[in-house]
């Protein structure tokens, strides 16, 4: 596994969150450039996982957020503290 995520930056819309699956995992937000914003994971208190978190996002993104990526992960908390050292 990677140190960093690989997988391609998809735009932050609510169709794109709707078709994420309602699994747990951690998920990077960044800007139009891909210079990343910042990082977050969706845990055992996101109702519908992965996508419930981004849907969230989507509605109300975080300042300059328009990308995302997602990697599912079950031990979402240490993965999510990798992505932040």
């Amino acid at each position: 596994m990677a140190l960093r995520l690989t997988k391609a930056w998809q735009p932050l819309s609510a169709e794109n969150a709707a078709a994420l699956p309602g699994q747990l995992g951690v998920y990077e937000l960044a800007g139009g450039e891909g210079r990343t914003i910042g990082f977050g994971f969706a845990g055992a208190r996101a109702l519908f996982g992965l996508r419930s978190e981004l849907l969230r996002l989507a509605e109300i993104p975080p300042h300059g957020a328009t990308q995302f990526r997602v990697e599912i992960n079950q031990q979402y908390q240490t993965r999510f503290r990798e992505l932040l050292m």
